[in-house]
C-alpha cells in the first residue's frame, strides 16, 4: 500500500489490542498495512542501547514497542467504525 494513499487507523503499545484489530480488518476483507517500532535498538556489537537513555529511565516492558495500523484512505471510516463497534477481549 503507498504511503499517499494511506491514513493511520490506529497507534498503541498493547500487542493484544495490534493483533485484535488485526483480526478484525481481516476478517472484514480490509487491506491495511503495519508498522512495529522497537524503541530499543541494537548496536553493531550485539548488546542494547537505548536511545535517550536517561528519559528511559523506570520505563515500563509493556511500553517498549509502539504498534501502528493502516488502511487505504478509501476504507477507512469503514474501518473506524468496525473497530469502534466490535467489543474488546477481556
Amino acid at each position: 500500500m503507498w504511503f499517499w494513499k494511506r491514513t493511520e487507523l490506529w497507534l498503541g503499545y498493547s500487542m493484544e489490542e495490534f493483533n485484535r484489530l488485526r483480526r478484525i480488518l481481516d476478517h472484514n476483507g480490509i487491506e491495511y498495512d503495519y508498522k512495529i517500532r522497537d524503541r530499543i535498538k541494537m548496536d553493531p556489537f550485539g548488546s542494547e542501547r537505548r536511545i535517550n537513555s536517561m528519559a528511559r529511565m523506570g520505563e515500563a516492558p509493556a511500553y517498549r514497542k509502539r504498534y501502528y495500523l493502516y488502511v487505504n484512505k478509501e476504507n477507512d471510516e469503514y474501518a473506524r467504525h468496525l473497530i469502534s463497534d466490535s467489543p474488546k477481549e477481556q
